[in-house]
């Protein structure tokens, strides 16, 4: 791969460009629940619910995922405390899409910087990249305060407000990366 001259840094959205959230999701639920089907149903409610929702990634997933199992997917048992736990426990044990290590590898090897961006908390995405095998340059996460995700006040900060503080899109991006004395390129998971 040639680096391009004018591209010092690339900043990634890792869920859904680098972690597959919705496997996560469902792989977690299959072993919670003990039904594919069900895990399947109830992971598809939980996201799309957990879209329209303005918190951090984990507690907007945890919510998402009470409301799916309080409208009643068929079988489904009643949402526990426990339940919500441990998916956020389990975050940061999601897997990584096969391609994203070793392309995560040659922009590093190319000369890019990699920084990740991303609506999770901090504390989940550290975690993550810390038990994944993937190595990159820094590590930007949503801190508790607003406005988070869809808010479209949280893509669009003025530059300066602090990386760890903001809750995604492209300005934090190239926020995150101008931080780090960079010029930027930014990746994506896919939309929705």
């Amino acid at each position: 791969m040639t680096k391009l001259p004018w591209v010092d840094a690339v900043s990634i959205e890792p869920c859904g460009a680098i972690i597959d959230c919705r496997g996560g999701l469902e792989e977690y639920l299959r072993a919670a629940l003990g039904d594919e089907r069900l895990a399947s149903g109830v992971a598809s409610r939980a996201m799309h619910i957990a879209r329209s929702i303005q918190a951090p990634y984990g507690a907007r997933m945890m919510l998402g995922l009470r409301a799916a199992m309080e409208l009643g997917a068929e079988g489904a048992p009643g949402y526990s405390e426990e339940l919500g736990r441990g998916l956020v426990e389990s975050i940061p044990g999601w897997s990584v899409f096969p391609d994203s290590a070793e392309g995560i590898s040659l922009l590093r090897e190319s000369g890019y910087r990699v920084i990740l961006v991303s609506g999770l908390e901090e504390w989940i995405l550290r975690a993550f990249v810390g038990g994944s095998g993937i190595s990159v340059d820094a590590v930007y996460g949503a801190g508790s305060e607003g406005p988070f995700k869809p808010n479209p006040r949280a893509l669009f900060r003025p530059t300066g407000t602090p990386a760890s503080r903001s809750g995604g899109g492209c300005t934090r991006a190239r926020t995150s990366t101008r931080t780090c004395g960079r010029r930027w390129c930014w990746a994506s998971g896919p939309p929705g």
